[in-house]
């Protein structure tokens, strides 16, 4: 297999051209980025960059000192490209700007449940046309959901009643029920965690546990 049978400016299975994969691949290796580098390369390298792998097979990264310099590749990437197919974190990152795009039109209450979609399509049309309807997706963070639909106020509610928890769960019960809090709130920052059945779901469980198995039910 070699780089020269397909267009270098072809895309591959993730939505990301082959010359993009190409230069990060040179620069993971330490060469230059010009004819000579691309001399040095191995069929084993072309077929790893034909299939969109961009790290060498004996880098020098390994585990989560790999992943952390995807994450700051792809942020970077985010700040001047429109194409971010194939990495959940760049993606969820253009979705979280469009939920705060579409709050920033109705900033004080909201725009409603019904007006979610068309709201976040706005961007999506004028940012991303080349965006299929599926990947046109929700912000994947709940407190911008919320901003998005209801207003300062809806999010607020949100955590005002975590907080309630916190505070009046039963010293019995307090590890279990802040462990639960916790989880809670940080996984609505990268997910609609309250949009989801899993979500709810447990949410749900755990609330409706909790106030059952209070002894004082004056606090709530």
């Amino acid at each position: 297999m070699c780089i020269r049978d397909r267009s270098i400016w072809a895309k591959n299975h993730s939505g990301n051209a082959h010359y993009g994969v190409l230069i990060r691949y040179i620069n993971n290796l330490g060469l230059k980025k010009d004819a000579n580098g691309i001399a040095l390369l191995k069929e084993s390298d072309f077929a790893r960059i034909l299939s969109g792998n961009p790290y060498p097979e004996n880098w020098k990264y390994r585990g989560f000192s790999k992943r952390v310099r995807g994450f700051l590749f792809h942020l970077e990437k985010s700040r001047f490209s429109s194409e971010f197919n194939g990495n959940s974190i760049a993606e969820k990152l253009v979705f979280q700007k469009a939920g705060w795009y579409a709050y920033q039109n109705n900033p004080c209450f909201g725009s409603g449940t019904g007006d979610l979609k068309p709201e976040l399509d706005t961007y999506y049309q004028k940012n991303y046309p080349e965006l299929s309807k599926d990947q046109r997706r929700k912000p994947h963070n709940q407190y911008i959901t919320f901003l998005v639909m209801f207003g300062p106020l809806g999010a607020l509610v949100l955590v005002f009643l975590f907080v309630q928890l916190w505070r009046f769960t039963d010293e019995s019960l307090v590890n279990i029920s802040r462990a639960f809090i916790i989880i809670a709130l940080v996984s609505c920052l990268s997910e609609d965690t309250l949009g989801s059945q899993a979500g709810i779901t447990f949410v749900g469980f755990f609330v409706g546990v909790l106030f059952l198995l209070r002894t004082d039910k004056k606090g709530l």
